[in-house]
């Protein structure tokens, strides 16, 4: 039903072709509540049709209607208004585009005569849609040739840029290795740098500086990575571009991961709250900027701004409109305050509900932990549950814990990516297996932990979100609550 409601808001005052029979009449009706209706659902839209929603019937009028919208949002219509924002503008031109390439001569394209195409480039942004239908409606005027030329020129390289970019984030959400994220990189950045600022097109340099930032994050150069965004922010802050500021907000996401890395608590949290107060439109750069904010506080030990930051998320609406990974991440944090709350590590605000009702021993129990990432959910969780049990001197539950632990270090923790996590299980599972004394923690210390210090944080393979509080901070709380003052 939701779908159905966008294709409604498309069509807008269009016209619905839907014949006059009874299916015809009920695809109107149907259409009709649509239009009217905010939040529509399959309940309701059945009892203004007076039909049963579970029935074949019903489901009929959708498909009948959807079809119907369809071909009334790809019809071109007689004396259509010209665009007024750009998905209306990639609408109206890729429709005519369309027809044009079927090369029917008895079907008009619909475009005034006066039209001139390059708009759907000056003001709207979309240059392959320009090119395309000035070619087609300037086959037979040589004098547009050079016009034509520049622009397909633009569309050529902006269309290689793209699939440049594209292929790199590719790389990363892979989890490739650093090496072929480096090496492919480096070679877009010099066959593309020459053409920055070439082009009256921010997509362009947009997508060469995002590539050169995935360079220096795989290089570990995160200093490069803020002088790269500040001159990335003053050049778009130059644009006249609607796209303006969203561009701007995606180098300071940059910026603030950079922050993170070099751990300059007072340089990133300073970024992402103005960002935060000023207002971030997309939904998902604002979850990336409070969970690069969060992240950023417990890694750097600010444990109270951490959890004063994440009281001003509304965790309904963030759940309801984004990813479940999304959800599962803030849990995960929620997680780790509850156990800086539980340790007197952080002051519970006396209005605060949320943590007052938060059971962390029965979060991590009902927790399902993630198949498909296993270098990272899991890790988190294991890592948390196990120091909650060595805090809490729960003998009996790391007994439980140890098996399953030394298990998913054979399994899923090999190599050289997860070293500094792996050295910090194993430190765990020797307090479990030896008794929590000085002595056990001093080898541990010994054998694991020391050796942590040799995988600087900054310079390892691992996921940024992995390590969510520093192992040698965490392993200095354990010895606070674990060893006798």
């Amino acid at each position: 039903m939701e779908d159905l409601k966008e294709l409604t808001e498309i069509l807008g005052d269009g016209f619905l072709p839907v014949g006059q029979t009874k299916m015809g009449r009920l695809a109107e009706r149907m259409h009709r509540y649509l239009r009217k209706a905010e939040v529509p659902s399959n309940e309701s839209a059945a009892s203004y049709l007076d039909m049963d929603h579970s029935k074949s019937s019903f489901r009929k009028v959708k498909h009948h209607l959807k079809l119907a919208l369809i071909n009334g949002i790809t019809a071109i219509q007689p004396q259509e208004p010209l665009p007024e924002s750009r998905a209306e503008a990639a609408l109206w031109s890729w429709k005519r585009i369309a027809v044009g390439k079927m090369d029917v001569q008895l079907i008009p394209l619909g475009v005034p005569s006066d039209f001139d195409p390059t708009v759907l480039h000056r003001k709207f942004s979309l240059p392959e849609a320009s090119l395309q239908l000035q070619e087609l409606i300037t086959r037979d005027r040589p004098d547009k040739a050079e016009e034509e030329d520049n622009l397909s020129e633009l569309v050529y390289h902006g269309q290689k840029v793209f699939a440049a970019l594209f292929h790199t984030s590719f790389m990363q959400n892979q989890r490739e290795s650093s090496e072929k994220i480096e090496a492919f990189s480096r070679e877009a950045i010099e066959e593309f740098s020459p053409l920055k600022n070439r082009f009256e097109d921010e997509r362009i340099n947009y997508n060469i500086y995002a590539i050169e930032a995935i360079y220096y994050f795989s290089i570990f150069d995160y200093e490069r990575v803020l002088a790269l965004t500040e001159e990335a922010i003053t050049t778009f802050r130059g644009l006249n571009s609607p796209n303006r500021d969203r561009l701007i907000q995606v180098f300071e996401l940059y910026k603030i991961r950079a922050c993170l890395h070099l751990e300059r608590f007072e340089e990133g949290y300073t970024t992402a709250t103005r960002l935060i107060e000023a207002g971030v439109k997309v939904a998902l750069n604002q979850a990336l900027i409070q969970e690069l904010t969060i992240l950023l506080c417990l890694r750097t030990g600010h444990f109270q701004e951490a959890y004063d930051f994440f009281r001003t998320i509304n965790l309904k609406k963030y759940k309801a409109t984004l990813s479940k990974t999304h959800g599962e991440t803030i849990d995960i944090f929620a997680g780790y305050l509850q156990f800086l709350i539980d340790i007197g590590r952080v002051q519970q605000a006396p209005e605060d509900t949320f943590f007052r009702k938060f059971r962390l021993r029965k979060f991590l129990n009902t927790f399902s932990h993630a198949n498909k990432e296993k270098s990272l959910r899991n890790v988190q969780i294991f890592v948390l549950k196990v120091t909650y049990l060595v805090v809490n001197h729960q003998k009996e539950g790391l007994w439980d814990e140890v098996d399953a632990l030394q298990k998913y270090l054979q399994r899923h923790m090999r190599g050289a990516k997860l070293g500094r996590s792996k050295l910090f299980v194993r430190s765990l599972i020797l307090l479990a297996k030896k008794g929590i004394s000085k002595k056990t923690v001093a080898e541990a210390e010994r054998q694991y932990l020391k050796k942590i210090d040799e995988l600087p944080l900054g310079e390892t393979h691992q996921h940024t979100f992995v390590e969510i509080i520093r192992y040698d901070y965490l392993w200095s709380i354990i010895k606070d609550c674990i060893l006798p003052k």
